[in-house]
């Protein structure tokens, strides 16, 4: 049953970065004469994405007080991705989109519902811990407050294998 996950993982994983290279990514000769400016277009264009449909702020000429922020930090907003630093969470009003810095492998996988997905974050936890996190997910409104509660009745999460399709009764 593993092999059979892992497999259906790996090929989706697969068309993904092969789509998303015909798609986005300009075609770069790997040879001496690729210069770092053909690199940073490619890189550019891939994190178009992340910039729609929600527009999340942009800094430049970020000076750190210390290695998070946590005593301030100097920036200047940019007004191009291409000059950009860092990637804010702020997408206006008060308003965020989750930006994280997962220091995990993760996994985001398309679920059997078009525009859904299913996270893997490889970082075990104490169940105790997981709930807490599930809780406060529920709570922020990322996953449903159901979801939630069916997983702590049976104690795991799981969600279903893509090529299953969800049968409602």
């Amino acid at each position: 049953m593993s092999e059979t996950i892992t497999g259906y993982l790996s090929e989706q994983v697969a068309k993904l970065r092969n789509s998303r290279r015909s798609t986005t990514l300009p075609k770069i000769e790997e040879s001496k004469s690729s210069s770092a400016s053909q690199l940073k277009s490619a890189e550019s264009l891939q994190y178009r994405r992340v910039f729609e449909p929600y527009p999340r702020r942009l800094y430049k000429d970020v000076k750190w007080q210390d290695e998070y922020g946590r005593d301030g930090w100097d920036r200047t907003p940019a007004t191009s991705h291409m000059d950009a630093e860092v990637v804010s969470s702020e997408i206006g009003d008060g308003i965020h989109c989750i930006t994280l810095d997962i220091d995990y492998p993760c996994y985001v996988v398309p679920s059997g519902t078009r525009g859904h997905f299913h996270l893997y974050i490889d970082y075990p936890l104490t169940w105790s811990k997981y709930k807490r996190l599930l809780k406060a997910l529920a709570r922020a409104g990322v996953v449903e407050k159901g979801y939630v509660d069916a997983s702590i009745r049976r104690k795991h999460t799981a969600v279903r294998v893509p090529w299953k399709k969800k049968v409602v009764p």
